[in-house]
């Protein structure tokens, strides 16, 4: 075979793995777009299904008669508008393909209102302060009870997925995971750790999705995050045991869960050994969470 005959056969093989390779991208590419376009048919399909169990499903709450404090009642049935899923595109880090959305905050209404206006909270700002500083005293004397010396387990029904300070990702081995992750089904209900007056009530803070903040008699502050929809606004006062929101997965979250964290003096603390009326079966989980986080802080 002469050279020009090997330089077409080369010319040929070449265009032959080159229509390989784009085969084989346009499959790649039509691949992702059904996998695009099969999830948000199941998120349309689960928003049909479920949007209204936020407003619906009925909240077991503690009757109060101090003014601002949440009352019996079922959910919330005047919302703040949704926003939509809000979801993080390109440039987002590790956000990227997470939503902190839809949405599911109360309308807040009156004197709680009022009190969260006198006292500047419900604002973004406040948030931000209350993942770095401790909360201010004006706040603290607002709460109007006696500070408790342990913490309800939030969700009766959940069981504990991850607890503080373990992270076993290679790339991240010496960062604390802040809180501790309570799995439960979307919609199991969450209620207050104690006492408490509620400073933010939003999704505004990137990775907690719906997110709820208070702040307790001790000055401790306590998270609950990545809920489905919260039944409190800024304002508000709180008894231990109440009722203030249900499970999700908005911000990022892997799975249905609720993502707890205590606060003191704006730094995470770990509250493993604080908890009461833990379920059975996350009893040991919980002790084995400590003693993984102490021999953790050990060896660092």
């Amino acid at each position: 075979m002469g050279v020009t005959g090997l330089a077409m056969e080369a010319s040929a093989d070449h265009r032959t793995r080159a229509d390989v390779h784009r085969t084989r991208a346009a499959n790649r590419s039509r691949t992702r777009v059904r996998a695009r376009a099969h999830g948000r048919a199941r998120h349309r399909a689960r928003s049909h299904a479920r949007p209204a169990a936020a407003e619906t499903t009925p909240a077991t709450v503690v009757a109060t008669t101090t003014p601002g404090a949440a009352t019996d009642s079922a959910a919330p049935t005047q919302w703040m508008p949704s926003r939509g899923r809000q979801c993080h595109g390109r440039g987002s880090g590790i956000y990227r393909g997470y939503c902190e959305g839809p949405r599911r905050v109360p309308r807040p209404f009156g004197e709680a209102a009022q009190l969260a206006t006198t006292l500047g909270i419900g604002t973004h700002d406040v948030a931000t302060h209350l993942l770095l500083d401790a909360p201010d005293p004006r706040w603290v004397a607002a709460v109007g009870s006696q500070p408790a010396d342990t913490l309800l387990w939030p969700v009766t029904e959940g069981r504990l997925w991850r607890g503080y300070g373990r992270v076993r990702r290679r790339r991240a081995r010496r960062h604390v995971h802040e809180g501790m992750d309570i799995g439960a089904r979307e919609g199991a209900l969450i209620r207050a750790v104690n006492d408490g007056l509620v400073l933010y009530a939003n999704n505004e803070l990137h990775g907690y999705g719906n997110i709820i903040m208070i702040v307790h008699a001790d000055s401790s502050v306590t998270f609950y995050a990545h809920c489905h929809a919260s039944y409190v606004f800024a304002g508000q006062r709180v008894r231990r045991g109440q009722t203030i929101g249900q499970v999700g997965h908005t911000g990022l979250a892997h799975g249905d869960h609720l993502h707890f964290e205590w606060r003191v003096n704006g730094r995470p603390r770990n509250p493993a050994q604080r908890f009461t009326e833990v379920p059975e079966d996350s009893r040991g989980l919980l002790s084995e969470a400590f003693r993984s986080f102490t021999s953790f802080t050990h060896r660092a």
